[in-house]
């Protein structure tokens, strides 16, 4: 407890009252007066604070909720912004569950020749698994504002499909340019590419933000416009 204090800047009181809560895992315990901690532990509890410096107003229960999408490797930002897009009764009840094609074109209300479409345009990238492809709530919450997104603008599908090309593009470089970056050494290959991913996961959302905060400005709009 005394090193994870340490590494975590966090006091005792407060990591004993998140494994309370389950928001962290109870240690192993080699005897009845020991407790073992290890770097699962540090690790959630450095997401926890990212995920309460996103947005501070959350509560532990909230921040539970998105500790479980981050888990299932939803990048922290994207977890925040669900939390808010979707119910909880959502969140409590199918942040786990996964939904083969024809279950999630049911649970939305969508056909399966329109979801297709959606996979083919790369609006929807679900994971793959032995069955074939496999969702989740995050699918399922962009499924619902691709639909939303096509009544609103016909056009705004192909749109979607050119940012979606765009963005494997890019994804493609910096794997190449992480790969270029990692040694031959198993563990410091580990080290650098979990580093490489860290600051990603914020340097992402950070690029999306400003240069769409440019784009607002050189169309002429600005603070104190609605």
């Amino acid at each position: 407890m005394r090193d994870l204090v340490r590494e975590s800047g966090l006091p005792a009181s407060t990591i004993h009252h998140y494994i309370r809560i389950g928001l962290l895992p109870a240690p192993e315990r080699p005897t009845s007066n020991s407790a073992r901690y290890d770097q699962r532990h540090l690790d959630r509890l450095g997401a926890v604070g990212r995920i309460r410096r996103i947005d501070p107003d959350l509560s532990l229960a909230g921040v539970k909720r998105v500790v479980a999408l981050v888990a299932n490797g939803v990048e922290p930002e994207v977890a925040v912004a669900l939390r808010h897009a979707v119910t909880g009764r959502a969140f409590e009840s199918g942040v786990n569950r996964r939904l083969c094609a024809s279950e999630l074109a049911a649970e939305v209300g969508i056909t399966g020749e329109a979801l297709e479409r959606l996979i083919a345009l790369g609006v929807v990238v679900p994971t793959e698994s032995d069955d074939g492809p496999e969702f989740d709530v995050t699918d399922a919450w962009v499924v619902e504002g691709a639909v939303s997104l096509e009544r609103t603008w016909a056009p705004g599908l192909g749109a979607a499909s050119r940012v979606s090309a765009l963005i494997r593009e890019a994804s493609a470089v910096e794997m190449e340019l992480r790969n270029q970056m990692v040694s031959a050494d198993a563990v410091q290959a580990a080290d650098t590419s979990r580093r490489l991913q860290e600051w990603a996961n914020v340097w992402h959302p950070y690029l999306f933000s400003r240069y769409r905060l440019r784009e607002i400005q050189e169309f002429g709009l600005g603070p104190g416009l609605p």
